[in-house]
C-alpha cells in the first residue's frame, strides 16, 4: 500500500491482528492481537482489514478496490466474509520468483513455501559456479569453512536463498526469511529465531541443537 517499512502495519480479520509488520511488532502486538489491545500499545499503529465480500455483492478485482474501503476497520462477521484473493495472488507471484531458482517448490500456505534446492545446488556444485562463502546467519555456532560436499551443498542453497529474497524484495518490495538446512523439517523450529528480511542454516554439525 506504500507506506514505508517503520511504520506500524496491522492487517485485520474482524478486529484481530492476523499480519504484523516488523514495525508493528516492536511494541509488542503480534497475531492474535486484539484491535483495541493494538491501539493502546501502539496508538499510531495503521488498520487495514482484509477484503470482505457479502452475498449479492459484485464481485471487485481485489487490485481495483478502493484503499479507502480496506482501511474501514467496521466489518459485520455475519454479512462480511472474507476474501483472501489478493494475498494468493501475491502469494503466487513470490512462488512465481522461485520457480525461476527451484524447480520444486511446495506451497505450504499463503504466507510459506518449502523448496527443494537439490538439484540446482548439485548443479552448481557440478560446474563449480559458487562462492566460497555462507550467504546466512547460523542457527548455532559460529560460520565455518565449507570443505565437505555436503556443507558445500549447504552453503550454495544459502547463495541460491539470498538471490530469491533479494529478487522478490527488489521486484514485489515484500521482505522475507528462510531456513536453509539439510531436510524440510529441520528449518521451521529455528527460523523464528532470526527472522526479520534474513534466512538462517541449521548446518551437519550443529544438526542435533533444537530450538522447539
Amino acid at each position: 500500500y506504500g507506506y514505508d517499512e517503520t511504520v506500524p502495519v496491522v492487517v485485520l480479520q474482524y478486529y484481530f491482528a492476523i499480519a504484523v509488520s516488523y514495525a508493528a511488532r516492536k511494541y509488542g502486538i503480534n497475531r492474535a492481537s486484539k484491535y483495541e489491545d493494538i491501539k493502546k500499545l501502539c496508538p499510531n499503529a495503521v488498520f487495514i482489514h482484509v477484503d470482505t465480500i457479502r452475498l449479492g455483492e459484485e464481485y471487485v478485482d481485489p487490485y481495483k478496490r478502493d484503499l479507502n474501503a480496506k482501511l474501514k476497520i467496521e466489518r459485520d462477521r455475519d454479512k462480511d466474509k472474507v476474501n483472501l484473493d489478493y494475498y494468493r495472488f501475491e502469494s503466487e507471484k513470490v512462488n512465481d520468483i522461485f520457480r525461476k531458482y527451484c524447480g520444486i517448490v511446495e506451497k505450504a500456505s499463503v504466507d510459506e513455501s518449502f523448496l527443494d534446492l537439490t538439484h540446482e545446488a548439485l548443479e552448481i556444485y557440478n560446474k563449480e559456479e559458487y562462492e566460497d562463502i555462507w550467504k546466512s546467519k547460523f542457527a548455532g555456532g559460529e560460520p565455518f569453512k565449507a570443505e565437505t560436499k555436503e556443507d558445500i551443498l549447504l552453503m550454495i542453497g544459502t547463495q541460491l536463498v539470498d538471490q530469491m529474497r533479494r529478487e522478490v524484495k527488489e521486484t514485489l518490495k515484500f521482505t522475507c526469511s528462510g531456513g536453509v538446512s539439510y531436510n524440510l523439517f529441520n528449518p521451521k523450529p529455528f527460523l523464528k529465531r532470526i527472522k526479520y528480511s534474513f534466512h538462517t542454516i541449521l548446518p551437519y554439525e550443529l544438526k542435533w541443537v533444537s530450538y522447539i
